[in-house]
């Protein structure tokens, strides 16, 4: 079924002058040069969309003719192409003159044959019908694509020229093969060209579309296909097509590849050597890190010891990293009797050579924790330690320079000294007395255990209601 948006394409049978044209000889006007010819008359007007393979013509005397193709435009004519013989004695009569393909003028519906003789007159008419034509005498050079105002010559009546265009379908536009695919970041910018389709073969005015539509665009006039949104990572199938005016179409498929490449590690050597007696925080090597994608990336060490730390300076889009030996304190002992409330246990250095502005951050357990940690690193007792049950504490330092944060650095807070207290090992709930015992009698002997041995105990007793208090003698040793 045609499509109906585009006229129809000539076939070898379609013509454009009259249908008798090589007899239509028998007015010939001598003696006229640089005459321009465009025929207005229907038979001489393209009533199909291809190409001129041959024109036919009587040619009276030699000389030199461009055989021409005009299309009515809002200002005037313009010039589609045209076709430059040299007519000698030996040719005269009836010509026939074939066209090699690539000399072929395309034409379109409403299109009108024309010629120009720079030398005289070389093509007769008949006087007869109701065909039009315009002369231009002195006509000027028009290059083709250019446009003339045919309204300045001569319009003539009644006249059928012995001229005669014939038409073929011709070919319709050819791109070249596509590759495979293209391949570009996820990131590429919006508007970027991703391909741009070259053509073989040409044949008028062409467009060009694409589908699907969205994340890719295409110059109708050019061919150009453009980033027209932000790709996702996979892979994107294209179909391209151009169309000329007669409706004759090529269309070829496009893959593009939408990649994220992975970042890159520069400067890490495969091993390196560590002494023993390494210093803690010291810089055992620097390499750097970087997205060609742009995406934004984190970079990790994995040590099983977990006594190396990484370290990190963003510089433009490269991160710079430096790997040092890990800052740990392992463990301090305190006395829980001797430390008093507020007092420094422990001070965890930090530094940055990148920043001088850290922040710091800690956690402690087991909760309720005794100590606190200060933005400076200060570890203080916030308790009473002799009270303390636990023996130990582990308190995790963390330090962030805005860019990364380093950490945990952990110490372990071991408390000696701890007092634990004295237990009662037989004092009853009730204790019958009887009212019959004299003064002095013994009631009853408390027995205490402290597995502090070196610690002194004492005792005291409450006595309620109050007022029995004068009836019962206590002492330090309990009784």
């Amino acid at each position: 079924m045609s499509d109906l948006r585009f006229a129809a394409v000539c076939t070898t049978a379609d013509y454009a002058g009259h249908e008798k044209a090589l007899t239509k000889k028998d007015t010939f006007d001598g003696g006229n040069f640089d005459r321009g010819h465009v025929m207005l008359d229907t038979l001489y007007t393209v009533q199909c969309c291809g190409e001129v393979q041959q024109w036919e013509l009587y040619v009276e005397q030699a000389g030199r003719v461009q055989l021409q193709i005009w299309r009515g435009t809002a200002s005037g004519y313009q010039l589609v192409g045209q076709n430059n013989f040299t007519l000698t004695s030996a040719g005269l009569k009836e010509q026939y003159l074939p066209i090699i393909p690539e000399q072929r003028i395309q034409v379109q519906t409403n299109d009108v044959i024309g010629w120009v003789t720079p030398d005289d007159e070389v093509i007769p008419y008949k006087k007869e019908g109701s065909g039009s034509l315009i002369i231009q005498e002195n006509m000027a050079d028009v290059s083709v694509g250019g446009v003339f105002d045919w309204s300045t010559g001569t319009l003539i009546n009644r006249r059928y020229y012995a001229i005669k265009a014939i038409l073929a379908p011709g070919n319709g536009p050819q791109m070249t093969t596509f590759p495979a695919s293209v391949t570009f970041s996820h990131t590429t910018p919006i508007g970027t060209i991703v391909y741009t389709p070259a053509l073989s073969s040409v044949s008028d005015t062409v467009t060009f579309s694409i589908s699907p539509t969205g994340v890719f665009g295409i110059d109708s006039a050019t061919g150009a296909i453009t980033l027209s949104s932000v790709m996702a990572v996979g892979t994107y199938n294209l179909s391209v097509s151009v169309t000329d005016s007669c409706g004759r179409s090529d269309t070829q498929s496009l893959q593009v590849l939408s990649t994220n490449d992975a970042p890159k590690i520069n400067g890490l050597p495969f091993s390196a050597n560590l002494h023993e007696n390494t210093l803690l925080e010291t810089s055992l090597h620097t390499f750097t890190s970087s997205d060609d994608d742009g995406d934004a990336f984190t970079c990790t060490i994995e040590n099983a010891a977990n006594i190396f730390i990484l370290k990190s300076n963003l510089s433009g889009s490269v991160i710079v990293f430096e790997i040092f030996s890990k800052s740990d304190p392992g463990s301090i002992t305190i006395s829980a009797k001797s430390t008093l409330i507020g007092t420094a246990v422990y001070v965890v250095q930090f530094t940055d050579p990148d920043s001088p502005v850290l922040s710091t951050s800690s956690n402690c357990f087991p909760l309720p924790c005794p100590f606190s940690v200060g933005l400076d690193g200060t570890i203080t007792s916030t308790a009473d330690l002799r009270a303390e049950t636990t023996v130990s504490y582990s308190i995790q330092f963390y330090v962030n320079d805005s860019q990364i944060s380093t950490g945990p650095a952990a110490l372990t807070v071991l408390l000696s000294d701890l007092n634990t207290a004295p237990v009662f090992q037989n004092l009853p709930h009730t204790l019958t007395v009887s009212e019959h015992l004299s003064l002095t009698s013994l009631i009853y002997q408390i027995s205490i255990y402290d597995p502090d041995v070196s610690d002194s105990l004492s005792t005291t007793f409450t006595v309620q209601p109050s007022s029995g208090s004068l009836l019962f003698n206590t002492n330090s040793t309990g009784t």
